[in-house]
């Protein structure tokens, strides 16, 4: 697993640690163990522990985010550790810096969902336009496993004030006429403190009034 920011709340009661990486999740409770230390550490466990023991389930887990009382400041490095119920204990793989609620990234994006009618072609394209209007470096991941949809590039890292583009291919060859839409979403992993958001849902349709297939052209 990969921690991807760690932000203390306005109030200074809590802190939110964004993560990804976490598969295969029970449902019994785990418990985590977060560290900091002043300098960037070699090893993923630190000089000072912040939380011991703190139980979460898995559906905070699965949010890719969570939240634990904390009442000090912004500043240095945090790791953190889970501990599953068998109990094995995995190590996050790197550290983050602990910043400032002011100094999350904010992605906006041009659309918050895509719909194409394919009823007369077998591909199209949409282009996505990101933008950072936060206070730290964005990074996310565009995360999908489907056959009719790809995302190019699907990584994005942009600083502040600036944005990118990406190309959202729709192939529609494989999947059947028969059905007026076919939707899913592309799954969104970033380092924000609060993702502006998680999934951007994605159809395909057909017009069951129309006859025929979509030609496809040959250049």
């Amino acid at each position: 697993p990969t921690l991807l920011s760690a932000f203390v709340h306005p109030n200074n009661d809590s802190l939110t640690i964004r993560h990804g990486g976490i598969e295969d999740l029970d449902t019994a409770p785990y418990r985590i163990d977060v560290f900091s230390n002043n300098t960037e550490p070699t090893l993923p466990q630190g000089e000072t522990v912040l939380a011991s023991d703190v139980l979460v389930d898995s559906t905070q887990l699965q949010r890719g985010g969570v939240r634990i009382p904390y009442s000090g400041s912004a500043g240095g490095y945090l790791s953190m550790t889970l501990t599953d119920s068998r109990p094995v204990t995995s190590e996050f793989t790197n550290t983050v810096q602990l910043l400032n609620a002011s100094e999350s990234p904010i992605a906006s994006y041009s659309t918050m969902n895509i719909s194409k009618n394919h009823t007369t072609d077998w591909f199209s394209e949409e282009i996505l336009s990101i933008s950072n209007i936060g206070g730290s470096t964005l990074k996310l991941s565009l995360l999908e496993n489907l056959e009719w949809i790809s995302v190019e590039p699907n990584t994005v890292s942009l600083a502040n004030g600036e944005s990118t583009e990406l190309t959202i291919t729709f192939d529609s060859r494989t999947l059947s006429e028969d059905i007026a839409a076919h939707t899913a979403a592309i799954r969104i992993v970033s380092n924000e403190m609060n993702p502006s958001l998680a999934e951007l849902p994605v159809e395909i349709i057909f017009d069951p009034s129309s006859s025929g297939s979509p030609e496809l052209s040959l250049s």
